[in-house]
């Protein structure tokens, strides 16, 4: 179910920003935006909720472009790695 893959994602994308927070960092809130299903994985891609909501390029994450995990469609465990 592509429900628990963006919900892997999500978890992982939140303790991320947790912890950039925490350190002090410059933190932005990410967003799921497109489920992609594949014979192994699922491929989920996010961008910055701020990106998302406005698709301003003034977004520091604009740039970058979609940024995508993977996600095994066997356990549904996966590399939800930032680029930070």
């Amino acid at each position: 179910m592509s429900e628990t893959a963006v919900q892997a994602v999500e978890e992982q994308l939140e303790r991320d920003y947790q912890k950039w927070r925490a350190a002090g960092g410059d933190a932005m809130r990410m967003a799921v935006v497109h489920v992609e299903e594949h014979e192994l994985v699922w491929i989920v891609s996010w961008q910055s909720e701020e990106f998302v909501c406005t698709r301003t390029r003034s977004s520091c994450w604009s740039a970058t472009g979609r940024t995508w995990s993977t996600v095994s469609t066997e356990d549904y465990t996966g590399s939800a790695s930032s680029p930070r």
